[in-house]
């Protein structure tokens, strides 16, 4: 989903990290696709940019720049991808 206007990146994040989860950034629209396309089993890279950009459960908020995070509340996604995405280091 697309940024709702007025709030920043550090908003989403601090309000994320307030009810318990975790934030990862990644710099473009494209690299956060190759790690939705993981989640659901290698999906072809056009579905993954539609998932993102039409995501409604807002785990996935992409930003005017670009950026985008998705925001991780402990379940529901491959254990195994978001300990990758802890050591290649898009944790924030």
């Amino acid at each position: 989903m697309k940024a709702v206007k007025g709030y920043t990146k550090h908003d989403y994040t601090m309000i994320c990290k307030e009810e318990g989860g975790e934030v990862f950034s990644f710099a473009s629209i494209d690299e956060a696709a190759g790690y939705f396309s993981m989640f659901g089993h290698e999906v072809p890279t056009n579905v993954a940019l539609d998932g993102i950009l039409n995501d409604t459960n807002c785990d996935w908020i992409v930003f005017d720049d670009g950026s985008v995070i998705f925001k991780y509340y402990g379940s529901g996604y491959d254990g195994n991808i978001i300990n990758e995405m802890i050591e290649k280091g898009c944790r924030i």
